[in-house]
């Protein structure tokens, strides 16, 4: 009821006035690297969704890691973080 709403309220109120320090920056990229970043990251998110999933289930050996690893490479996680990097910069810069 209205005690368990007034209680989240004041939740809320006490760790939202340091959500500044805490949260993570609006970092954006410019749009031509968000339009090259939304064509790269649809193969690789759905893959590490699934990897990650069978990985937790079990259903997949944590000794296949490294190929893991290669297929994002080869999905060009490399470059995703290089645009990444590069708008972190930006922001750092400001």
């Amino acid at each position: 009821g209205n005690a368990r709403v007034r209680e989240s309220v004041d939740t809320w109120n006490k760790y939202s006035q340091n959500a500044t320090q805490v949260l993570l920056p609006p970092i954006t990229q410019n749009p031509e690297e968000a339009e090259e970043l939304a064509a790269l990251t649809t193969n690789i998110n759905a893959y590490q969704e699934e990897m990650v999933i069978k990985y937790i289930m079990g259903r997949e050996s944590l000794d296949s890691f490294d190929s893991f690893v290669e297929q994002m490479k080869k999905y060009d996680i490399e470059r995703v973080i290089e645009l990444k990097q590069a708008a972190l910069d930006r922001y750092n810069a400001r």
